[in-house]
């Protein structure tokens, strides 16, 4: 027999649905959002995607207070980045999202970064709804939103599966600190793609640009859980660039809370 998910049905704002088929928004690249390089960080980027994913998920509907009201929050499985170009301080960009119009537990969206009208990197994840209670996975009924709704655009990156390292290097290892939780009362999702950058050494940062960006999310971590960061071995691909991934250990019961693939070339002095 398969097992049904609880359904979850969300009630539409009375507004034009036309109009909030993607949301589209412009950040400037301030001060606290670039790196040491004076450009835009990857911790930073997956915040500002985070952030307009929020927003259009509340003009649509699901947002934050009314999962709250249902008891339920959305949870980030899979994510792949993928960015031809770093915009610099004080440069503008707008990033586009919308959701895939797909059936099925998974809530797919996708985003596009442009800098100056030119489309400079690609974005598809896909999430979940977990109720705040049992923390198990429950079916939010979409249809009503999809039956007005358009796919814009699209995208030709899909996160995959990324298998767990059999032999790894232990980089560092870190505790989950207050500022780490999110109001899901969890690790929000940036924050391992910010433990990975913190773990890898100096010189891959001075020496390498990241071009690509993937991971899946397996295990919820949660206050004064300690995550190891371990690295596999580095893989050259077909362009010249190199692939190395990344997982993350919980210590308490050795299990993976998340595999990441991190996609670089050698700086070409831009």
């Amino acid at each position: 027999m398969v097992k049904r998910l609880p359904k979850v049905v969300f009630f539409l704002y009375s507004s034009p649905m036309k109009e909030k088929s993607l949301l589209e928004k412009n950040y400037l690249v301030s001060s606290y959002l670039v790196n040491f390089q004076g450009k835009l960080g990857l911790y930073h980027l997956l915040n500002l995607l985070q952030d307009i994913a929020s927003e259009h998920a509340q003009s649509l509907g699901f947002g934050l207070e009314e999962m709250i009201k249902n008891k339920t929050f959305w949870v980030l499985t899979r994510q792949k980045l993928v960015m031809d170009s770093w915009p610099k301080l004080g440069e503008e960009i707008s990033i586009h999202t919308w959701l895939r119009l797909e059936s099925g537990p998974f809530s797919n969206r996708d985003f596009a970064i442009y800098q100056n009208n030119k489309k400079i990197g690609e974005c598809s994840t896909s999430w979940v709804a977990l109720n705040s209670e049992t923390r198990r996975m429950v079916n939010i009924d979409r249809s009503g939103i999809f039956a007005e709704l358009k796919e814009i655009e699209k995208v030709s990156v899909s996160p995959g599966k990324i298998a767990a390292l059999k032999e790894a290097e232990t980089l560092a290892k870190f505790s989950v600190r207050n500022s780490d939780i999110d109001q899901n009362m969890h690790v929000n999702n940036t924050k391992y793609a910010q433990w990975v950058l913190d773990a890898i050494s100096f010189d891959w940062h001075k020496e390498l640009t990241l071009m690509s960006y993937e991971v899946n999310f397996i295990a919820e971590t949660k206050l004064n859980d300690t995550v190891a960061i371990q690295k596999g071995e580095r893989q050259s691909q077909t362009d010249g660039s190199f692939l190395t991934t990344f997982q993350g250990i919980r210590e308490a019961d050795n299990k993976i809370v998340f595999t990441s693939q991190f996609g670089v070339k050698e700086n070409s002095g831009r």
